[in-house]
């Protein structure tokens, strides 16, 4: 298996560095309501409830130069899910790997 360590640790500081230097309050991972029912947990939700964030480290190619179509689909399933989250003003998708962001 995989080591995920540092990808786990890029996540982390985006949680709790970046996005509130961005935003100007403290973010935590958190569920949240969905407009057709049910919830989803994010990986980041703002304190006031108002910003909800999905976070992808991951890279479009696999080791073996291969497009990694399973981390694709599961970014798009959270982008369902970061596009219906209930009473939310702001969405946030953000990349670590620039080759995930150029090929969205």
């Amino acid at each position: 298996m995989a080591d995920t360590s540092i990808q786990r640790e890029a996540e982390a500081w985006v949680v709790h560095e970046a996005l509130p230097a961005i935003y100007g309050q403290p973010f935590s991972k958190g569920r949240m309501p969905l407009i057709w029912g049910g919830s989803f947990e994010f990986d980041a939700v703002s304190n006031d409830r108002t910003i909800v964030a999905c976070v992808s480290t991951s890279a479009a190619r696999t080791a073996g130069s291969k497009l990694a179509v399973g981390k694709i689909q599961k970014i798009r399933a959270d982008t369902l899910y970061l596009l219906n989250p209930a009473n939310i003003e702001r969405r946030v998708l953000v990349f670590t790997e620039e080759t995930m962001m150029r090929h969205f």
